[in-house]
């Protein structure tokens, strides 16, 4: 048994088969580590997948919420048209009386809070007290991915005005992505849009900004010449009148106190007269003769009439137009656009605004006996053809057998009427004469037309007229000229005829009531009429009846001495003319320093070279066949104006209105219709 006993204990005490141990622990405790680090590598990416996911998940949410912000904005740009469309209508009857962008503001709150989708589904309800709430199914029905984006519908969805926004509190979208949901919540604020009638862009920084200022006339000589004017501008009146010229206006504003005259133009590759699209002109009317062409890609305000009077004229409205003058008495204060040349093209298909504040007339001369010889037309846009439909038919007349009627100058004028059944009595109707001399004035035609009370009825008769004869109204109007119409917006007092492109078919565009654009041609005429004596839309008293007297100190220029005075600047240490005032005519060409930015001439300025800075004449401007380019220089002017002559006098000191003064700007409002500043989200955050 002892023996038994000590072979088990050395049994014991021998070490043979522990490295087997060894090995195996040891595997077992790497393959203990590697599984910890498998699992901590498969937990860290499962992490990143649900990082991913997540992401994935709260941009599919953002997206979904910028969605609702896009249905929003549709909800503002349709709130805005509304509003705006209201302020067109009834502009005379409560914008005129107060302020205009409180009452458009308060229009378009209305269109908001009443505003439907297409099923008929109102996005706001009333609470009261102002309260409103908004409905998160229509809001749902903004969104068009991700199929599974929700709109959250539970508790009480709030939407107030208040600190001049409209804020619909806690618009909250969810998104779920394998079990996993992330929520976007925001306030999303509507801000009140400014109203500006006007959206003309034009800008007048002050008398340093001006190219050129003609107290009589503009005008170009020798043909085939093309001139660019880059820079504000003012003439008396503008005359195109050599054959193959071209005059464009690159920049700036172009103000005309009188006519713009396109005449005698020849034939000519090219447009005669080209307001480009960063450009504005002012004019008093606009007259192309035969083969005239004009090109508006900017704005032009005119008070009178746009007048294609010449055989194979053109007028191209690819800008905005305004014709502001809203009389309906005086033809010759009333905005329209007449076409009495034949073979004419007026093509408005690119016109992005067409405002016409007036409506055509029947001119001519009448007897004393008549007060107003302008006979007014139912229609904006006019052509020589239709005025048959305001000539009264003999068989509604009574006192005369014929009309139009041929009497001798000795032989007195009948006593006409309207036939006592006449439909015309519908219409307010009065016989009116509109007197033609003819044979050197030894014999007179009397031509009876209608005369309406009220533009309400002429516009009426026009529409009735044109329905019964559209064929003959047609015929005769395609004589006349090609109509090219697929007008933007568009204001008229009277109707216009528009043409379907596809069809070749007239039909009458609507007009808006003649007092709803009246304040408004009000207003430009005012600013119009400032801006032909200052050079400024602003208010000002003056006795001058033009820029040049406006400007100019005539005291201080009967003091200088006869002929040509200079006046000098340092510059790196050389005295170099810079500004020059001549008592009389001045020619500039070769001759005149290229250092000259100002010159100032109390009678014409002829121009046979380009030139850069500013010319005042008392008289006309003559731009020959030489020149290419007169631009404005702002900075050079008005380092100019500091020059000294011989005496130490500035060359300011010759002018009624300083650097300073004329440094202010003036202009149309800004409008702030950004869709992006209009809607905008306020406490976002998400979950």
């Amino acid at each position: 048994m002892f023996r038994n006993w000590k072979e088990r204990l050395n049994a014991l005490r021998d070490n043979r088969g522990s490295g087997i141990v060894t090995v195996l622990v040891c595997m077992l405790f790497v393959s203990i580590l590697g599984a910890t680090l498998l699992y901590m590598s498969y937990t860290g990416f499962l992490m990143k997948v649900t990082e991913r996911q997540g992401k994935e998940t709260f941009y599919d949410a953002a997206s979904a919420m910028t969605e609702i912000q896009a249905g929003v904005q549709q909800v503002v740009t349709e709130s805005i048209a509304a509003a705006y469309q209201d302020a067109l209508v009834n502009y005379s009857h409560y914008y005129a009386t107060t302020d205009m962008t409180t009452q458009f503001q308060e229009q378009f709150r209305k269109a908001v809070w009443s505003w439907k989708n297409a099923g008929g589904s109102a996005l706001f309800a009333p609470v009261g007290g102002g309260i409103y709430t908004y409905n998160p199914n229509v809001l749902s029905t903004f969104l068009t991915a991700p199929a599974d984006a929700t709109v959250d519908t539970s508790g009480v969805r709030d939407a107030r005005y208040s600190g001049g926004v409209i804020t619909l509190k806690n618009v909250s979208v969810s998104c779920s992505h394998n079990d996993l949901t992330e929520t976007v919540t925001s306030d999303i604020i509507i801000r009140m849009p400014d109203f500006y009638y006007l959206f003309s862009e034009y800008s007048i920084s002050g008398l340093p900004q001006f190219a050129v200022i003609a107290k009589e006339s503009l005008e170009q000589t020798i043909g085939n010449s093309t001139l660019d004017i880059t820079g504000s501008a003012y003439a008396g009146r503008i005359d195109l009148s050599t054959a193959g010229n071209s005059l464009t206006i690159q920049g700036g504003t172009l103000i005309c106190g009188g006519n713009v005259a396109i005449r005698d133009a020849g034939p000519r590759n090219g447009y005669r007269f080209t307001v480009a699209d960063n450009a504005n002109l002012w004019a008093n009317r606009i007259v192309l003769d035969s083969t005239g062409t004009l090109n508006l890609q900017g704005t032009a305000y005119v008070a009178d009439d746009l007048t294609l009077d010449g055989t194979q004229s053109s007028v191209y409205l690819n800008g905005s137009y305004y014709g502001f003058g809203s009389s309906l008495t005086d033809a010759t204060k009333s905005s329209a656009i007449l076409i009495n040349g034949r073979d004419t093209t007026l093509d408005l298909s690119h016109a992005k605004r067409l405002m016409l504040a007036g409506n055509s007339f029947v001119t001519g001369s009448v007897s004393p006996s008549v007060v107003n010889g302008s006979v007014l037309m139912g229609e904006s846009v006019s052509v020589k053809s239709n005025q048959q439909a305001y000539l009264i038919p003999v068989s509604e007349l009574e006192g005369v057998a014929r009309n139009p009627l041929p009497l001798g100058t000795s032989e007195p004028a009948p006593t006409v009427t309207l036939r006592s059944g006449s439909a015309l009595r519908a219409y307010g109707v009065t016989p009116q004469p509109v007197i033609l001399s003819v044979n050197g004035a030894h014999q007179k035609i009397y031509y009876y037309f209608m005369k309406f009370p009220t533009v309400e009825d002429a516009n009426r008769h026009f529409k009735d007229y044109f329905t019964q004869n559209q064929a003959q109204l047609t015929e005769y109007l395609e004589m006349y000229t090609t109509l090219s119409t697929a007008l933007g917006s568009t204001q008229t007092s009277g109707y216009t005829l528009v043409k379907n492109a596809d069809t070749d078919a007239y039909a009458l565009r609507e007009y808006v009531p003649a007092d709803s654009l009246t304040t408004t041609a009000s207003q430009l005429s005012k600013m119009y009429g400032q801006l032909c004596v200052t050079l400024s839309a602003n208010n000002s008293t003056t006795t001058a009846t033009n820029p040049y007297d406006y400007l100019v100190k005539g005291t201080a220029l009967a003091d200088l001495a006869e002929g040509k005075t200079w006046f000098y600047q340092d510059k790196n240490g050389v005295f170099q003319p810079v500004a020059l005032i001549v008592r009389g005519d001045y020619t500039i060409n070769s001759d005149t320093p290229d250092t000259v930015r100002v010159i100032l001439a109390t009678g014409n300025v002829t121009v046979h070279r380009d030139f850069s800075g500013l010319i005042i004449s008392g008289n006309t401007i003559t731009m020959t066949g030489s020149v290419n380019a007169v631009v404005s220089n702002e900075e050079e002017v008005i380092g100019a104006f500091t020059g000294l002559n011989e005496a130490g006098q500035q060359f300011s000191d010759f002018l009624n209105v300083g650097v300073t003064e004329g440094g202010n700007t003036v202009g149309g409002g800004s409008s702030n219709w950004s869709l992006d500043s209009l809607v905008a989200f306020r406490n976002w955050s998400k979950n």
